[in-house]
């Protein structure tokens, strides 16, 4: 139950990439937050222990960001006013859908979605337009820790996930500023996850539906399960080289907001999306060239596919027709060779005609492949020269049997 007079209170967790927000939605999950009706991405091997979001509204984010030209491991801002854009409304409708419908009959429940570091506002008129309470949780990790693990399943440059984790955490402080949220580090979660369970309580006034010692085993055994695998404290990154300094600067802001200086940190990361902005200015149209040049040699490769699937099924459905024909060919020479192979003793063998492997092979060209074209997709070059070897050595061994026959029975005349 909630202590809010609001009939639905929406736990909205973000984070970038690796920064171990599905640890947290699964322990809300365990306290009875209520994650939707709808399928759970499953687990994989790249997340062993379940990404814990609804996979529709992944999806719908996903699309939404493509109509974009933008992605989940894109670096560039997302364009001026690209909240009115038609397409973006289109999927805002229809992520409003699945939430009255897998959502709406819980007081308490959550959505945990990367993409929504980067979607906020938009997030934030849908949560409007229900009448939800938002509440949000932001989800802070070491930058070395979420760019290791980032860089191991997706084969990101390091350089590239440190820029993603950044993008993503500079967007999600600044769109929730002055919003009801609370900074939660990964580090602080696994190593006292009680102690975070009463901060969201207190700080949201809210009482969660199953009692936290009823659900201790449970979530001890999910966030003591080998659930961090990179760890970094805070020195390595202060000491580390080749991390640049906004990065830094970042991460010490977001451990400041954790401890209740949100001011201080709003501070900070104002004058590193300053930075980053500067560099957005210097960057973005050469970004931007080679984002074009992607999307014409995707677009350029789509439709050589679609001509390629195209042609394989007109193959296809020829290779039946020519397999029966070269069988049929194979028959027709056995019984041309089977018929000059034994002639009667008192005369010389009926003549087999020359190179019979050579002769089967040239009807198989001419009847059957009636293009070079067919051919190839019908043979592999290693196929069709074991074909013609295997020809050339019954050739072979036709002739011998022929010369054996006519010189035992010349044998038998003179004697």
């Amino acid at each position: 139950m909630t202590k809010s007079n609001l009939e639905h209170n929406a736990l909205i967790i973000l984070g970038a990439p690796e920064s171990g927000a599905f640890a947290l939605t699964r322990t809300l999950n365990l306290l009875g937050v209520d994650l939707g009706k709808g399928k759970m991405i499953p687990a994989d091997r790249r997340h062993i222990f379940g990404c814990w979001q609804n996979s529709e509204i992944t999806r719908e984010n996903e699309k939404l960001l493509d109509n974009l030209y933008s992605g989940f491991d894109d670096i560039c801002p997302l364009p001026d006013g690209w909240q009115a854009a038609f397409p973006v409304l289109s999927h805002k409708q229809h992520i409003l859908n699945i939430i009255e419908r897998d959502f709406m009959d819980a007081p308490l429940w959550a959505v945990k979605d990367p993409l929504i570091c980067r979607l906020a506002s938009l997030w934030q008129n849908i949560l409007d337009e229900i009448k939800a309470r938002p509440l949000y949780l932001i989800m802070v990790r070491n930058p070395m820790e979420a760019a290791a693990s980032l860089s191991e399943k997706e084969e990101f440059p390091l350089g590239k996930s440190y820029l993603l984790w950044l993008r993503y955490m500079l967007e999600a402080e600044k769109a929730t500023r002055g919003k009801n949220r609370i900074f939660v580090s990964y580090e602080s979660l696994l190593n006292n996850w009680k102690e975070v369970v009463k901060k969201i309580e207190q700080t949201f006034d809210l009482s969660f539906p199953v009692d936290m010692e009823e659900a201790a085993p449970d979530i001890e055994n999910f966030l003591h399960g080998g659930l961090r695998r990179h760890i970094f404290d805070d020195a390595a990154l202060e000491n580390a080289e080749g991390i640049s300094q906004p990065v830094k600067d970042a991460y010490a802001a977001l451990k400041m907001a954790e401890k209740g200086y949100e001011k201080k940190c709003a501070e900070i990361m104002a004058g590193v999306h300053a930075e980053l902005k500067k560099a957005d200015l210097l960057y973005l149209s050469s970004f931007q060239e080679l984002r074009d040049r992607y999307e014409i040699t995707h677009i350029s490769l789509t439709e050589r596919n679609r001509d390629f699937e195209r042609m394989e099924k007109e193959w296809q459905g020829s290779f039946h027709e020519v397999a029966e024909e070269v069988r049929a060919l194979r028959d027709e020479w056995a019984e041309i060779r089977d018929a000059g192979r034994f002639a009667p003793s008192s005369s010389p063998p009926a003549k087999a005609p020359s190179g019979g492997g050579l002769w089967l092979l040239g009807k198989i060209i001419t009847k059957c492949f009636k293009s070079p074209l067919m051919m190839v997709s019908s043979l592999s070059a290693g196929n069709f020269i074991t074909l013609w070897k295997a020809m050339r050595a019954e050739d072979s061994r036709h002739i011998n049997s022929n010369i054996e026959t006519y010189l035992q029975a010349k044998k038998n005349r003179e004697t």
